[in-house]
């Protein structure tokens, strides 16, 4: 049944029109600010609909196994776990953990972010790859998510509360094609993940080319609820990319 519902809520997602590609270094310009330090709120849209589906089902993403592997010989000694068995996450690590929680394609453009918790992945799902950047963060639970409206080009729809205890917040920003979809998800012990579904591809050095959305919000949201994100995540899939990513690109 699980599996029904979110093909119909993916089905429901294709059919509305492509959004317009958005210009990164005019939307920098204009905004001046990262978009974590933006604090609005609204509501409406195929997005709440989705939400509100997936809320009433309680489609949260099931933990299934993410592929782990032998880490690479010599290197730095193993991380200390703590208390819960959980090691400090690294961007190795996280991008791990997030090729394992996909819909299957073919994935690429590798990449990781040095100065926060942020990693890059292209996913090609038989459309041409698409580019996503999954970041995480750990804030108070009661925190708002975003304080104000939406506003012409800027639509907010949330936050929801789904069930266990989590909470999305789902974004549509026509002038940003790295961020021109933003499905961030709070978890009920404060872990905070943000999935950036890009319009195009990371600057190569002319331009961000224009590419199709890898994930529907259904999706990104599915991924971003997952009990397995933090800071600090399983030692044996953070071994694993260790082994697997030994070095990554950052993050242009």
């Amino acid at each position: 049944m699980e599996q029904d519902l979110r093909a119909r809520l993916a089905d429901e997602l294709s059919d509305a029109a492509e959004p317009p590609i958005g210009d990164l270094v005019g939307a920098a310009l204009r905004r001046g600010r990262r978009l974590r330090t933006l604090r609005r709120l609204g509501s409406g849209g195929a997005a709440v609909a989705v939400i509100g589906a997936l809320a009433a089902a309680g489609a949260l993403l099931r933990p299934g196994p993410v592929p782990v592997a032998g880490p690479a010989s010599g290197g730095s000694p193993p991380p200390v776990a703590s208390a819960d068995g959980r090691v400090r996450a690294t961007p190795a690590g996280l991008l791990q953990l997030l090729l394992g929680l996909l819909p299957p394609g073919a994935t690429s453009g590798y990449a990781a972010d040095p100065a926060q918790p942020m990693v890059q992945v292209y996913l090609d799902a038989g459309a041409g790859p698409g580019m996503l950047r999954v970041s995480v963060a750990r804030v108070a639970p009661h925190e708002p998510m975003f304080i104000g409206q939406s506003e012409p080009g800027f639509e907010v729809h949330g936050p929801t509360d789904l069930p266990g205890g989590y909470r999305v917040l789902v974004l549509q920003i026509e002038d940003n094609c790295v961020q021109r979809t933003v499905v961030e998800v709070r978890h009920p012990d404060g872990t905070q993940v943000q999935v950036d579904i890009a319009s195009c591809l990371a600057w190569d050095g002319e331009q961000n080319r224009p590419a199709p959305q890898a994930l529907s919000v259904a999706q990104a949201t599915a991924v971003a609820s997952d009990p397995r994100w933090g800071l600090r995540i399983d030692p044996a899939v953070e071994a694993a990319g260790a082994g697997r990513f030994p070095r990554l690109a950052a993050i242009g």
